[in-house]
């Protein structure tokens, strides 16, 4: 038998074919290019409003995601 959390997490997997991990790191990076494009917070306010305490860590996920950095996103993203 399956617990509940089990069952829960192989259903996120087949609705958005994407494990849970996935989801949420996605969506954090969803926010923050949002913020970056639409405000003037620093790249460190943003990482920690969207869940990251290391600034580090979350310019790597950024670039993994987007293919450059959250300074370089939001310098393209402003016309710069």
């Amino acid at each position: 038998m399956k617990s509940l959390a089990g069952a829960e997490r192989e259903k996120a997997l087949k609705v958005t074919g994407e494990g849970c991990n996935e989801y949420i790191v996605r969506k954090r990076i969803e926010k923050a290019r949002s913020l970056l494009e639409t405000t003037t917070l620093k790249a460190g306010e943003i990482a920690m409003m969207v869940g990251y305490h290391d600034m580090n860590y979350f310019s790597l996920a950024f670039k993994k995601h987007t293919g450059m950095s959250p300074i370089k996103y939001r310098e393209q993203a402003q016309g710069r």
